[in-house]
């Protein structure tokens, strides 16, 4: 946990912690308890498959894959996370589609991913997915995919620092 904490100081002097309601609208790094952060690792192709998204160890603040963007609509209970680009390739990733969408074959459907992100304890966030049965967004390790499981406030694995980009 000492890690942890040293890791939370040094992104507090090159990045705005967020510790409160998120800022719609508000472009984020999305890290958490292994010093790692959210990364849309390939590419998705529309019709076909999301892109995959894991936890790095490294860190590029000026590429799109690390860049997340909260959204969450004043006439809408629900929040979405999408990748701050115009490159549709990262935009179709496992974190911001549904994988409730019928994303294959002609007249394919993507849905955006329906999420509740909510505060747990000074800075940390659990990211629940509000979509039937998928629950929390869960790290797995170092450079390994993200997964949807049981959700757990007390679990190191499901809580998140948002890092605002300034």
């Amino acid at each position: 946990m000492e890690a942890f904490a040293n890791f939370l100081l040094f992104c507090s002097a090159f990045f705005q912690i967020s510790s409160g309601a998120l800022e719609n609208g508000a472009v984020y790094l999305i890290g958490n308890s292994l010093i790692s952060f959210l990364k849309v690792e390939d590419s998705g192709v529309m019709c076909e498959s999301v892109a995959t998204v894991i936890h790095s160890q490294t860190l590029d603040v000026e590429s799109d894959s690390y860049r997340w963007l909260y959204r969450k609509p004043s006439s809408d209970e629900n929040a979405y996370l999408e990748i701050d680009t115009e490159d549709a390739n990262i935009l179709l990733n496992e974190v911001t589609i549904s994988n409730r969408s019928s994303g294959t074959g002609p007249g394919c459907l993507w849905n955006e991913r329906k999420m509740n992100i909510t505060l747990v304890t000074q800075a940390l966030y659990q990211i629940r997915s509000n979509e039937e049965d998928d629950g929390c967004l869960l790290t797995n390790g170092l450079g390994n995919r993200i997964s949807w499981g049981k959700c757990n406030e007390s679990s190191y694995d499901q809580l998140f620092i948002f890092l605002r980009v300034v």
